[in-house]
């Protein structure tokens, strides 16, 4: 789970070739984000959720799952998703919940969505801050 957080750097008052500009500024406290994953590259398969953690820097919870073949990572964590439910990650139609990633074209029409991309396997790129979303 190490390997999923970075740490931020900060640049404790100094420019870019590393002088000292403002004085008064000090080094401060470590801050660590979180890897997320917007793409979800694990397709068809099912993952839990092991727990939902505070990220630092963003307005949106996060939370760890774990897919069947253990590989682990964060996803931005929806509204009524508790730990111990089951996402499911598929490009074909299936019986969509709270938190599952479809395609938008199987999404049924008047849906709220969130995390949307913009070209497909891109990534995420709107509606990922927190009570934010896509009416389709």
């Amino acid at each position: 789970m190490k390997k999923l957080k970075i740490i931020l750097r900060s640049s404790s008052g100094r420019n870019n070739l590393g002088r000292l500009t403002l004085f008064t500024k000090g080094g401060g406290l470590k801050k660590y984000t979180h890897l997320l994953d917007f793409r979800r590259k694990l397709v068809d398969m099912q993952c839990k959720v092991r727990k939902i953690e505070y990220a630092a820097n963003r307005s949106a919870r996060v939370c760890l799952i774990c897919s069947k073949n253990g590989v682990l990572s964060y996803v931005t964590a929806t509204k009524g998703i508790k730990v111990g439910d089951v996402l499911f990650s598929s490009k074909k139609n299936f019986l969509y919940k709270n938190g599952d990633n479809i395609s938008l074209k199987f999404v049924q029409i008047g849906s709220m969505v969130h995390n949307v991309e913009l070209y497909p396997g891109a990534g995420a790129v709107f509606c990922r801050s927190a009570g934010s979303f896509a009416k389709v």
